[in-house]
């Protein structure tokens, strides 16, 4: 047995498919948007010449550091609130007693499978992405919203109007990746 398989098997004996949901999810979400954003908001200072070389915008129209922290702030406040949310469907699936929306088998998956569901959930959700996104774009909609999700700056996936931030990414994430068990 190998290890990966091992501590697979341990987390499974030790946390209900909720918490596996609830806290991997999470896990990704740290490491995978706000380890990279902390990586591209901190590339200016680590490496100014590759940073200035590789920016598509102009001096000119980068953000400003009180602009940054407003972005850091409702970044953060995106973050929370679509982590309340995440609960509550969770919750709301166990006092229904439905069953969790991902797979927790004892057996992992082979690479095959790993391979084809990264790739439908990726092409799913950049569909579902991008449709949803040019709604919000619309002559109608848009004088009416403040865009800002157009920045230069690695925190601008979640820097959008709450309920984009809703109907674009969590809706899309969460249906991707269900629709291919589903």
């Amino acid at each position: 047995m190998s290890l990966l398989t091992s501590k697979w098997e341990e987390l499974l004996l030790h946390y209900t498919p909720f918490n596996l949901e609830f806290y991997g999810a999470l896990v990704i979400q740290l490491i995978f948007f706000w380890g990279i954003s902390a990586a591209y908001l901190a590339l200016p200072y680590i490496s100014p010449a590759f940073s200035a070389r590789h920016k598509l915008q102009n001096q000119a129209k980068q953000p400003k550091p009180s602009e940054l922290w407003d972005c850091l702030w409702i970044t953060a406040r995106n973050q929370a609130v679509s982590t309340l949310l995440h609960i509550a469907v969770l919750k709301l699936g166990v006092f229904l007693g439905r069953p969790p929306s991902y797979r927790f088998d004892a057996v992992l998956p082979g690479a095959s499978e790993i391979i084809r569901d990264l790739v439908a959930c990726c092409i799913l959700r950049e569909v579902m992405f991008y449709y949803t996104h040019r709604v919000f774009h619309h002559p109608t909609l848009y004088p009416h919203r403040e865009f800002r999700d157009h920045w230069g700056v690695g925190l601008v996936p979640w820097y959008q109007h709450k309920r984009s931030k809703g109907e674009n990414n969590l809706k899309g994430c969460k249906s991707a990746r269900i629709s291919v068990y589903q």
